[in-house]
């Protein structure tokens, strides 16, 4: 066959153009095609996803030679051989888990396999569970930047001072799960600066409007992103921390406020919500806001701006 006189830069060329059902009967036409068609390189756009179905078979597949390309897999059922494929891997980058069955896991191998990739996305874990990835990451021996932890996540009996140093040894930090008291977030605030890696933190207390607003505008600076998200938002803990953003400089990009019961903003002078929100270049306010505010931020958007995208929950007022 003429293709077997290709040279191999090209057949690799070839290959990379193939998507991964094309790329897999390229691999069965002959033991040439095989060798140059197995390059981790070429698998490395693949997405695996782990079912009931395959989880058998999947860490046997995981350490072959074109696998070890692979930098995302999802995660929908789970097993101990599963798992320990997993943190052997070392290229994996990123790793989502939405097995709904987690009590059974051991932790301390859910944490050595977590903290081998870089981002971690997951629904559903035992405090028992969480403590251990902490507890990994805090060790030093953890690749981990990325830490989602979903809404059925128990953050109950964490230390504060644990949930602290992990979080600020990471770059971005999702807390969105059960029982996150409002003294743990604020641990995590209190963390901030120094040799703190941390630059978004996404976080929903069970009492939002408890956080000292002194904190939250001690943040503002030194975070890119902030997403505050909770039953209610009080005007003070918002008026510090747009004062907190129209002071400068700081490295704030990204301000989400996502709240049921929104803060009164009688007191809030439009001037002050104007020149925060032009220093940000994403703003979201999941709240009603009075027309006079919205109008005053839209007069200032002929001055400097950085501002990209605004949205707002609803505009009040005649």
């Amino acid at each position: 066959s003429k293709s077997l006189l290709l040279p191999t830069e090209v057949l690799d060329l070839i290959f990379r153009l193939l998507p991964p059902p094309a790329l897999q009967a390229a691999v069965l036409v002959c033991r040439r095609w095989r060798e140059v068609a197995e390059a981790p390189g070429l698998w490395a756009c693949l997405r695996l996803t782990a079912t009931r179905k395959n989880l058998s078979s999947l860490p046997r597949l995981l350490d072959t030679r074109r696998m070890q390309g692979v930098r995302k897999i999802s995660l929908g059922a789970l097993s101990k051989r599963l798992l320990e494929a997993v943190a052997r891997h070392g290229e994996l980058r990123s790793l989502d888990i939405s097995c709904r069955k987690m009590a059974p896991v051991e932790s301390g191998l859910l944490a050595r396999a977590v903290c081998r990739v870089q981002e971690v996305k997951v629904d559903k874990l035992t405090h028992h569970q969480v403590r251990a990835v902490l507890l990994q990451i805090t060790t030093g021996e953890s690749s981990l930047k990325k830490l989602r932890l979903g809404s059925y996540c128990d953050l109950s009996c964490l230390e504060a001072g644990l949930l602290a140093r992990a979080a600020n040894m990471l770059e971005e930090v999702e807390l969105f799960g059960q029982q996150l008291a409002s003294s743990k977030v604020e641990a995590v605030l209190l963390g901030l600066g120094g040799r703190s890696s941390l630059r978004v933190l996404a976080v929903r207390p069970d009492d939002l409007s408890s956080l000292q607003p002194s904190l939250l505008a001690q943040a503002a600076p030194r975070l890119e992103d902030i997403t505050l998200s909770g039953s209610s938002l009080t005007s003070l803990q918002l008026e510090e921390l747009l004062s907190a953003v129209a002071a400068g400089p700081g490295k704030l990009r990204k301000l989400q406020l996502l709240t049921f019961h929104p803060p009164s903003l009688s007191s809030l002078a439009p001037s002050l919500l104007a020149r925060a929100v032009h220093l940000l270049e994403e703003v979201l306010l999941c709240f009603p806001v009075d027309r006079e505010l919205v109008e005053a931020v839209l007069a200032h958007s002929g001055d400097y701006s950085r501002l990209g995208r605004l949205r707002i929950g609803q505009v009040c007022g005649g």
